[in-house]
């Protein structure tokens, strides 16, 4: 055995037990952030950061943050691509820029990796936290905006809609078929034609913003209908007697 290679083995054995510590501790590491992010922050929103290029294998490999077997984990991804055709001509997109083919992913759990991979990732993990960051924010300002969209919508609806005449007697719950443009009125009332009185089975007519309602108990013994109104929140509220 040369003085060479007897250093070289001395050397693995004083190394190998602070490699393993120091997989050790990134294990740790991993863990805490994984339960951080779940459980005290419970994110669920994804991110990832390029860890490593392979030019000759053409893949990337990146740390991320993503859904392994739904559940959000530290996860390594890896992407490999096809930079040429059969030919030989690399895969270009309409300016002449390479534009290599997506052939495969796979994502699996950052502690269910290889040690070396680990090891090789396990660098980018604050540089993952700072993306997760960003990408909440832009999370919560896109969220914020369709928020107040939605909002502004919503109030320029029940702006349109008619105002509703106090009144302290018994209101009429009702649902608008959407197909028909009509009201559904639910038990125990119907509605009638305030123009020709007809009772109409349960459907309204809207005549501008009146309908007219009849207690269901009263039909067919002469009782006569009163006016009501629509109010926003789609209910048919008797008004006086006709």
């Amino acid at each position: 055995m040369t003085e060479t290679l007897r250093e070289s083995i001395e050397n693995l054995r004083s190394l190998s037990p602070k490699l393993n510590k120091a997989t050790d501790d990134a294990n740790n590491v991993v863990q805490a952030v994984e339960t951080f992010l779940n459980d005290e922050c419970r994110l669920g929103v994804p991110a990832e950061v390029l860890a490593i290029e392979n030019d000759d294998e053409h893949s990337d490999t990146s740390l991320a943050y993503a859904r392994v077997a739904g559940k959000y984990r530290i996860a390594v991804t890896t992407r490999w691509f096809k930079v040429r055709d059969e030919d030989g001509t690399p895969f270009t997109d309409d300016f002449g820029n390479p534009e290599p083919i997506l052939m495969s992913v796979e994502t699996s759990a950052w502690s269910e990796s290889p040690r070396a991979m680990k090891l090789k990732t396990f660098k980018e993990l604050p540089t993952l936290l700072e993306q997760l960051a960003k990408e909440a924010e832009e999370a919560i300002s896109s969220t914020t905006e369709a928020s107040e969209a939605v909002g502004k919508i919503l109030a320029a609806l029940n702006h349109e809609r008619p105002s509703v005449a106090p009144t302290d007697k018994p209101a009429a719950k009702i649902m608008e078929n959407t197909q028909s443009g009509k009201f559904a009125l639910a038990a125990p009332v119907k509605l009638v034609s305030p123009d020709e009185g007809k009772i109409l089975a349960g459907e309204g007519v809207i005549v501008g913003d009146n309908i007219a309602v009849v207690l269901e108990s009263a039909v067919g013994r002469g009782a006569d209908p009163f006016a009501g109104r629509i109010s926003p929140g789609g209910t048919a509220r008797p008004g006086p007697k006709k």
